[in-house]
């Protein structure tokens, strides 16, 4: 049995990725705690609320179809793991490459922590290399998502 906190998780994670992809920042701010931090591969220390929403503002432009596809969300005491695919084209200059009008997949796993109804924090890890191989950045084979 879920505990009181992540009783609604799925539908709080599903109503984030929805919200993000709304462009709907405001919103998305609703969802997270004062308190909240994010994890994010490669970044050190945590990152403020203020500045993810800035990161997610970055990925409007250069991604404006952009669309995170949930596979499972699964609820863990006062955590969830979502497991998605994000989708996207690339209609706009992201890291210095310009626009090639591909599409891309980028797996990812996402971990939240719940309390009190909002998001404390957030684990993030997504296909970086992948994507920049998707949009010919970087040579290599092209990853899919699993």
């Amino acid at each position: 049995m879920a505990t009181p906190a992540v009783q609604d998780g799925p539908a709080l994670a599903r109503e984030l990725f929805a919200v993000i992809d709304a462009r709907d920042l405001e919103r998305t701010a609703g969802l997270l705690d004062e308190s909240f931090r994010l994890h994010y591969q490669g970044v050190p220390g945590p990152i403020s609320k203020g500045t993810l929403l800035e990161m997610i503002r970055s990925y409007y432009d250069p991604f404006p179809d952009m669309r995170h596809d949930l596979l499972d969300v699964l609820p863990s005491g006062s955590y969830l793991t979502v497991r998605l695919v994000l989708h996207a084209t690339h209609r706009g200059t992201y890291e210095g490459i310009a626009a090639t009008e591909r599409e891309v997949a980028v797996a990812a796993i996402h971990i939240l922590r719940i309390a009190s109804g909002k998001i404390v924090e957030w684990w993030a890890a997504e296909d970086d290399l992948g994507l920049l191989r998707q949009i010919g950045a970087v040579i290599g084979p092209p990853s899919a998502p699993q």
